[in-house]
């Protein structure tokens, strides 16, 4: 019998995002006030792309787990899309 997909598994629009795991980062990266802070001071020190910031934040580990909670960011998920997230981190840290 094949096992059931889920839709996290799958490379389909999820909210406005290219796919659930883009969503899940940029939400995560929203809601966790350290990583947001964190985030916006390596944008600022210059790393201006997810691929670079990805870089830098896998310094601290392979993933990245919210203060009291069960919730966390894999950093190796190639599943999230690069483009997308670099537009998101530059909305967050542009200054309005």
């Amino acid at each position: 019998m094949p096992r059931k997909t889920s839709f996290k598994e799958l490379d389909v629009p999820h909210n406005g995002y290219a796919n659930y795991d883009t969503w899940y980062a940029s939400n995560f990266i929203t809601q966790d006030t350290h990583l947001n802070d964190l985030v916006k001071s390596l944008w600022a020190d210059g790393y201006k792309s997810w691929g670079s910031m990805l870089c830098k934040l896998k310094e601290y580990g392979p993933t990245w787990r919210a203060v009291n909670s069960i919730e966390c960011l894999d950093l190796r998920n190639d599943r999230i899309k690069s483009s997308e997230m670099t537009t998101f981190l530059k909305s967050i840290t542009t200054n309005k």
